[in-house]
């Protein structure tokens, strides 16, 4: 399995958080709130160069999924993963038949960041002016066909680069540079 250039620390609260935010702003199905999460953070490293949540993308038939945030869902949904993610999702979510999801404890919304929440609500206006077929349309971008387009990983769908996230976004050229560089913002030479 090939490891991203560009590896940011996943963060199972704030991805929690993140979730809830989004779902108590739209209503919307696992599938939407995935498709919503993947813009939020688009937006926020085009603007922040950052990700909101530290998540590594996969480009999945049905677009681009946020590994670690998908894991909580499936957990809210009864599957077994790692105790540590299992016991977060469990605590907060349930998801039903018909992916929808229920908050069963409010998560801890410090964990964002004023920047994540814009970020976040900016996905909720985006869905709710343009509705999920858009959302989903949206998802499907540059990024998530360039990475199809370089095939599987081992008969798993292969991982989104932040770099190639990135070189696709406003500026995306510095901005990988940026990503690339180990020590931003120090002198060269």
């Amino acid at each position: 399995m090939t490891k991203p250039s560009v590896v940011e620390k996943f963060e199972p609260l704030k991805a929690v958080a993140a979730l809830a935010y989004l779902w108590k702003g739209s209503k919307g199905t696992t599938y939407t709130l995935l498709k919503m999460l993947y813009l939020a953070d688009r937006y926020h490293l085009e603007r922040y160069a950052r990700t909101i949540t530290g998540d590594i993308y996969v480009a999945m038939d049905q677009g681009p999924v946020a590994s670690g945030a998908y894991d909580i869902l499936k957990c809210a949904r009864g599957k077994e993963l790692p105790p540590e993610i299992s016991e977060i999702a469990r605590r907060h979510f349930r998801v039903d038949a018909d992916h929808r999801l229920a908050l069963l404890e409010e998560p801890d919304f410090d964990e964002l960041s004023d920047s994540d929440v814009h970020a976040l609500q900016h996905a909720v206006s985006t869905f709710d002016f343009l509705g999920s077929a858009e959302v989903r349309h949206l998802s499907h971008d540059k990024a998530w066909r360039i990475v199809r387009q370089r095939g599987g990983n081992g008969g798993n769908a292969p991982l989104m680069d932040l770099l190639t996230i990135a070189g696709t976004l406003r500026d995306g050229e510095a901005l990988a540079a940026h990503l690339a560089d180990s020590q931003p913002g120090e002198a060269v030479g």
